[in-house]
């Protein structure tokens, strides 16, 4: 049976104007009360760690030792190119043209100043006193985020990439203050550093499908799965960080340490990208981190054992 050729038409015509439709999406901006001026000196030391941990995994670039930005390439290629912004200090680059409120709403919501989703941006259990740090290291003298004129091209995505992009909603913005667990609680701060860094977005079933708000109701939550690519292009598969047999069981604290801090695991073989190191992690924070992994509903996945796949 031959198709109507304007069916086809018809088609194509859907597929334009769902493109536009997802090209045009922004949103309201709201310009946030913060107190990152006001952060004393000491606290820098803080907000220099939570960049370490938060920002310098897709900001930092190892060739100029600086926050200037770097090439995702564990980003599907189906979805774009997409480029981390450089977050030093020049003039030309977009950050000096947000104000700390801006800022702090970008870091909640994902809402650009422009309008636009950056999904990769959304920190929205960040407690207040922990954005004011970050922001007070960001306008600080510290020489990672001294001027450095942006070199990198501009985040471009596919069709496809900006069609997944509208679907990803920017989040809600929480009025009252967020106030950081103890760190005495080591399990619920153990959770917010997970939280912090973003473990979860790998090592959880789809990255596409995160709860952000909530993000232990994510689907396959740190049981991993997420399909990805090596710095050399291969395709790998997120470890799962439960301690079921298919995960992390038998891994003690010391081995935690060596895998986040060197990145060798538990057999000594070299944990590729896009795990990164987080040197910037202390003892205290390790212990936290360990007995909250151990704390979760222990997930059978043996795609996301390296024993089974290469590792992620």
């Amino acid at each position: 049976m031959k198709r109507n050729p304007a069916f086809g038409i018809v088609f194509l015509l859907l597929i334009v104007l769902v493109l536009l439709e997802a090209c045009k999406s922004t949103y309201p901006v709201k310009e946030m009360k913060t107190n990152a001026k006001q952060v004393p000196a000491e606290e820098l030391e803080r907000g220099e760690k939570l960049v370490g941990l938060a920002c310098s995994p897709c900001h930092y670039d190892q060739a100029t030792e600086k926050l200037t930005g770097t090439h995702l390439t564990d980003i599907p290629k189906i979805l774009g190119k997409v480029y981390a912004s450089n977050l030093t200090q020049h003039p030309d680059n977009a950050i000096t043209k947000y104000s700390d409120g801006e800022l702090k709403y970008l870091l909640r919501t994902g809402i650009m100043k422009n309008g636009k989703m950056s999904p990769f941006m959304q920190k929205p259990n960040l407690a207040d006193e922990d954005i004011d740090a970050i922001i007070a290291f960001l306008r600080s003298d510290d020489d990672m985020v001294q001027p450095v004129p942006q070199s990198l091209p501009k985040t471009r995505y596919t069709g496809i990439g900006k069609i997944a992009l509208k679907t990803l909603k920017p989040m809600p913005y929480i009025e009252k203050e967020i106030a950081a667990p103890k760190v005495t609680d080591k399990v619920a701060y153990g959770k917010y550093l997970i939280d912090i860094i973003g473990c979860y977005d790998c090592h959880s079933a789809n990255f596409m499908k995160l709860d952000k708000m909530n993000p232990e109701n994510t689907k396959g939550y740190m049981g991993g799965g997420s399909k990805m690519r090596s710095a050399d292009g291969e395709k790998i598969v997120a470890r799962n960080l439960t301690f079921h047999e298919t995960g992390l069981a038998g891994w003690t604290e010391k081995d935690l340490s060596k895998a986040l801090r060197q990145g060798i695991d538990n057999e000594n073989r070299v944990i590729r990208y896009p795990m990164r190191i987080f040197s910037d992690l202390d003892d205290n924070d390790i212990e936290a981190i360990y007995l909250y992994l151990k704390s979760l509903p222990q997930i059978n996945n043996p795609g996301a054992n390296p024993k089974s796949k290469k590792k992620g």
